[in-house]
Order: C-alpha cells, then structure tokens, then sequence
C-alpha cells in the first residue's frame, strides 16, 4: 500500500533537494507539505478514516500565533499512537520540550544537520516499522471492511463488553489497555494457529 509522507514546516520544503532525493528512493510514497496544521490536520485525519498508511515529518518551531509541534503532536495522538511522527528539527535547544514528545510518543527524531543518507536511513527504518508492525496491520484490516459491517458486535469478552469493529479499532489506536488486549490476544491466536499448522504438516 502507498505511504503517506506528510510534511509539516514553516518553511517551504517542496522544492527542498533533500526531499526530492526521497521521492527517488520511495517512488510509491506519496509526499505532502504543509506549512501550518491548518490543512495538515484534516488531511492527516482524512487518510486515517480512509485506512490510508501515513508517516508525518513534523518541524517543532512555528510562529507564535500558530500551534506549535508540540501541540500538533498531542492532536495527532489523541487520533491515533498508530501514526509514525518523526520530529524535524535544524535547532537542538527545540528539543528541551522531550518530555512532551516522550509522553505523546514521538517516533523520531531527525536533524536537519543530518546528512542525506542518515537521514534516508532513518526514514527507511520508519518505512520497515510501518509495513510490520501489527496494531497497524490490524488498523488497516478494520478500516478496510465496509462501514456496516463495522458498526455491528464483533466480539463479547469475557465480562460480557461487546464491541464493534469501529471501537475495537479506536481502542488500538488510542492504546487502551481493550486496544492492547485485544492486539496481544490476535498475536497469540496467529501464533497457535501457525504451530497448530506446523504440527499438522509434520504429523
């Protein structure tokens, strides 16, 4: 599936060298620049109703009438933990707000100073982590169904809480211990039902 890359900087960067160096590397990846979170929210919100797969490339600095990284951050967290946000910064002393982006779980972080290549490499790791990463591949599957399938009881646990596909999949992206619970007991049946499989070939 296309990624997403969506940029979002003060500055203009479509025309960046960098970013056309990306755009060799990713040929499906599908780059979008922002210069305020104006648009960049709706669009980001946009491709997660759509199950779209989205990586966001966030500068922290903006003017001080506009929301700051910071707060972005926050606003994309309270949609989804699912998101990877790698924080785009040329200014170290940007980076005192760590405990923010700690607590809304930054993804990333890559220097402006940062040559090409490292910079590459860490979008590629970013890539990797998308494409494998299980609550992402589960918020793909949910999205992917038709909606009214989605809004009718998909499973009961065990105290008896039924749950729809739409808040089994809003408990996973918010990370609530039902979204984690949910995550680790699929991982544990796709485990049994591959040994389960490799016993069957074997026996």
């Amino acid at each position: 599936m296309k990624i997403n890359l969506i940029v979002i900087d003060d500055v203009e960067l479509s025309r960046d060298p960098f970013f056309m160096e990306v755009a060799e590397v990713f040929p499906d990846m599908n780059i979008i620049f922002f210069q305020s979170s104006k648009e960049a929210i709706p669009s980001i919100i946009s491709k997660l109703e759509a199950a779209e797969k989205v990586i966001v490339l966030l500068d922290l600095g903006f003017p001080n009438d506009t929301l700051q990284g910071t707060e972005i951050l926050r606003i994309i967290r309270e949609k989804s933990y699912l998101i990877p946000v790698i924080i785009f910064t040329a200014a170290d002393d940007e980076l005192k707000a760590a405990e923010d982006l700690i607590n809304y779980k930054a993804t990333a972080f890559i220097r402006k100073t940062l040559s090409y290549s490292e910079r590459i490499d860490i979008l590629k790791s970013i890539v990797d982590y998308l494409n494998l990463d299980l609550p992402s591949a589960i918020d793909e599957w949910i999205a992917s169904n038709p909606n009214e399938r989605r809004n009718i009881p998909f499973i009961v646990t065990s105290d008896g809480k039924s749950y729809t596909l739409n808040e089994i999949l809003n408990e996973v992206r918010r990370e609530t211990n039902a979204g984690k619970e949910f995550t680790n007991n699929l991982l544990k049946l796709t485990v049994d039902l591959v040994s389960r499989n490799k016993e069957n070939l074997h026996g």
